[in-house]
């Protein structure tokens, strides 16, 4: 993790990029008992159209803290005023499900894009598969790739979608043993219904 110090010896090179960049930042918490570690990935993106690889990375800047998500995120709006960000409608948040880094992102990065980041809501929708074919069964396999489909095209709807096919099967006993899986499912994205747009992000460049 970069330090605060670094952010400032680089502000220059980061300032000059700002009109041609698209921004984002991705937030990742690692729980430790009545404080949390909370790390703050901040990196820039230039688009390039070509068909292995969307992004050219720019920077990489991070910092992290430990200490409660109230103070730590006093610290997002200077540290990227910094990075040469002043309009958070141009920033994208990443985070996983939990409550406090859409708490800190809505009161701090008031405007900015909110999306739940791909790879934990994959991991939602595999576990779910899992659970209602079996860990690693070819069944799970397809039932993940037709979930994870729906989920990057469609979003929620395309997650009520998955789940209303799991639970058409004609035998009732079937059906309520899926169902517990089902229901963590939509339990776990219903918060973030605006948040699974990925379809529109990507034809933007955007993860």
């Amino acid at each position: 993790h970069a330090s605060l110090g670094l952010i400032r010896q680089n502000q220059r090179d980061y300032a000059g990029a700002e009109r041609s960049l698209a921004r984002a930042i991705e937030l990742n918490a690692s729980y430790t008992m009545a404080y949390v570690w909370r790390g703050l990935g901040v990196w820039v993106a230039d688009r390039i159209d070509v068909d292995i690889d969307w992004f050219r990375w720019i920077t990489c800047v991070a910092f992290a803290m430990i200490a409660a998500s109230k103070v730590f995120r006093r610290m997002w709006r200077p540290a990227l005023k910094k990075l040469g960000v002043t309009a958070f409608a141009t920033v994208q948040a990443l985070g996983d499900g939990a409550e406090w880094i859409w708490n800190s992102v809505q009161g701090t990065l008031t405007g900015c894009i909110e999306t739940l980041d791909v790879f934990h809501a994959n991991q939602r929708v595999s576990q779910c598969a899992q659970a209602v074919f079996g860990d690693g069964t070819a069944e799970a396999k397809t039932a993940f790739e037709r979930g994870r489909g729906l989920l990057l095209s469609d979003g929620w709807a395309g997650v009520c979608v998955w789940v209303a096919e799991l639970l058409s099967v004609e035998d009732e006993a079937l059906r309520e043993r899926r169902r517990p899986a089902t229901e963590k499912l939509l339990a776990y994205f219903a918060p973030h219904k605006e948040r699974l747009a990925y379809r529109d992000l990507l034809s933007k460049g955007r993860a």
